[in-house]
């Protein structure tokens, strides 16, 4: 069951309340699992309406990159960015024990309203699965090589070369 979040609704309103003023964290997940200074810089709304909601509803263990980067990025466009200083990032990425695995927690991050943009990385250590709130759904999925597949641009290469990534992953 999610944990009860004591929330500012005004502040999450304006969408400025960062990670670090969440009060109360699910049984799964502690704010000290994240690397030291990334939730400062994240959205609280990324957590509650996202990485909670995914957990809870997935029961699958995960935990979040060792890698700030992976959480919080100062430059760029994407969802990590907080383009110096003036967003919270709304990404993270999350690592779980198997590609099976991977591939469930997608299918749950996709029925997650909150959630708009779902990758799973076949090229990390580990099976790696990033959620972010952007607001056009997107999926795709990166390859052992670093291709990136987007279901969206080309749906039948998308599953050609997911069957294909984990055939070689062994599942």
């Amino acid at each position: 069951m999610l944990a009860r979040h004591r929330l500012d609704e005004t502040k999450l309103k304006g969408e400025n309340m960062n990670a670090l003023e969440i009060e109360e964290w699910p049984a799964q997940f502690k704010a000290s699992d994240w690397p030291e200074g990334v939730l400062k810089s994240m959205s609280a709304k990324l957590f509650t309406d996202c990485v909670f909601a995914l957990r809870n509803r997935s029961s699958i263990p995960m935990w979040p990159s060792a890698l700030p980067q992976a959480h919080v990025r100062v430059e760029g466009n994407s969802q990590h960015s907080t383009r110096g200083g003036f967003r919270l990032s709304t990404a993270t990425d999350l690592h779980v024990a198997t590609y099976a695995r991977m591939i469930s927690a997608m299918g749950y991050a996709e029925r997650i309203p909150a959630i708009g943009g779902v990758g799973i990385y076949f090229n990390t250590n580990t099976p790696m699965i990033h959620i972010d709130m952007r607001i056009t759904p997107l999926t795709w999925l990166r390859t052992k090589d670093g291709v990136y597949i987007y279901r969206e641009s080309d749906p039948i290469k998308f599953y050609i070369t997911l069957a294909e990534e984990l055939k070689k992953a062994g599942e």
